[in-house]
């Protein structure tokens, strides 16, 4: 059997942090037939990066060549074993290429199989051209967040494996807060690649049966909602990555400025309030008025992340009852209250909780969603702050925070 790789449309523009979807290399592995129908259409919608090849058993020296970052295989290859071509593919070191696997029909049997070695979604025949569109972006999409944010955690590792060697030459009694850093990282890679998968793959789902479902309008705006739901839970969780990463690299910058907290705080609880329509659960606020206009010197965003943190926490753990938030400012500085009644806190975790990933039970990831990242990041945000926080809880008891914010005179720049 002939090997013939093809190239189609001209080379794309190397860049170091981003690379568009529209310039990514589509590997397509088929017979000659399908090969045609595929590239035809993947250069009628604008990607122009396409390589073929009728011989999957060459599939390394391929691989060597162009480097692809999506492939799409036939499930069945004259000659060939798709799966063993897979395997194949996935063998290749720090890889991580989403497979899209073409095929008449599967059996349940098969398509677990095909899951198993490594496939990642599945474009069924005769082909639908909108359905390989939705599926072939959500992959180069999918393979573009994973290698963005590879870089940045191959990032943080060199930042705090240089801090390591200069604190080792400088002091010998820094070797246990090295080593909390060390398991930072080993945690974040850990923990990664659930957090972002889940709301990824809920948007592609949720894309999926929109596409390929008959609904009508009411299932489609709750199709929607879910769709909603998904891409600002992944939002929030690359910005708490983002956040906690900058905190451990020490890269989170401060700005100051003469803001007016009552309005911050104000638009936090209205968004969750908006949140806790259909839930028994009840939000006091005492924030008196003659705050409406006083002003404050503090980091807006560092200010709106902390109340956003804290309330998502009080929100997340109290199944039903009450919330209360205060805020008083006065010459000291800005004091901010948030207590609940949920099922709060064992004293003996106190100190854990603000440690990056703990939760108050082993069970906890498992039951509540989230990757935990909140306490820790408000700690690193008021340390840039000179601010404190205070915890008082214990089980079964709700949780009360208190963020103490210095003023002005207070505040090293």
């Amino acid at each position: 059997m002939e090997t013939t790789i093809e190239k189609t449309g001209s080379s794309s523009m190397k860049k170091k942090n981003k690379v568009h979807e529209k310039q990514e290399k589509i590997l397509i592995i088929a017979d000659t037939r399908e090969i045609v129908v595929l590239k035809n259409y993947l250069k009628s919608i604008g990607y122009s990066n396409l390589y073929s090849s009728t011989n999957p058993d060459t599939i390394q020296k391929v691989f060597e060549s162009i480097n692809p970052g999506l492939v799409l295989i036939n499930s069945y290859i004259p000659e060939s074993d798709a799966f063993n071509c897979i395997k194949k593919i996935n063998s290749e070191k720090d890889k991580n290429i989403p497979i899209i696997l073409v095929t008449d029909k599967l059996s349940a049997e098969d398509k677990e199989n095909a899951i198993l070695v490594g496939v990642t979604d599945f474009i069924t025949k005769p082909f639908v051209l909108s359905e390989i569109e939705l599926k072939v972006k959500n992959a180069l999409w999918l393979n573009y967040g994973f290698k963005y944010y590879k870089e940045q955690l191959n990032e943080i590792t060199k930042t705090s494996t240089s801090l390591i060697e200069k604190k080792n030459t400088e002091l010998s009694d820094v070797k246990k807060e090295l080593e909390t850093v060390k398991g930072l990282k080993i945690t974040l890679l850990r923990n990664f690649s659930h957090e972002i998968r889940t709301p990824v793959c809920g948007i592609a789902g949720i894309s999926e049966l929109i596409l390929r479902e008959r609904i009508d309008d009411k299932e489609k705006e709750s199709f929607m909602n879910l769709l909603d739901d998904s891409v600002k839970r992944l939002i929030q969780t690359m910005d708490n990555y983002i956040d906690i990463s900058k905190i451990i690299s020490g890269n989170m910058e401060v700005n100051f400025q003469r803001v007016v907290p009552y309005d911050i705080v104000g638009k936090c609880i209205n968004k969750f309030n908006n949140g806790l329509v259909r839930r028994p659960i009840d939000v006091f606020t005492d924030i008196p008025d003659d705050l409406k206009n006083k002003k404050f010197i503090t980091d807006p965003l560092f200010l709106k992340k902390i109340v956003s943190h804290l309330l998502s926490n009080a929100v997340k753990f109290t199944h039903q009852g009450e919330i209360n938030i205060s805020m008083r400012i006065n010459d000291q500085g800005l004091e901010l209250e948030v207590k609940d009644t949920g099922i709060g806190i064992a004293k003996n975790k106190h100190s854990e909780i603000f440690d990056y990933c703990q939760q108050v039970q082993n069970g906890t990831t498992r039951k509540y969603q989230g990757s935990g990242l909140g306490l820790p990041i408000i700690q690193g945000m008021l340390k840039l702050l000179n601010g404190k926080i205070k915890l008082i809880s214990d089980i079964d008891c709700g949780s009360c925070f208190k963020v103490f914010l210095p003023g002005a005179d207070k505040i090293s720049f």
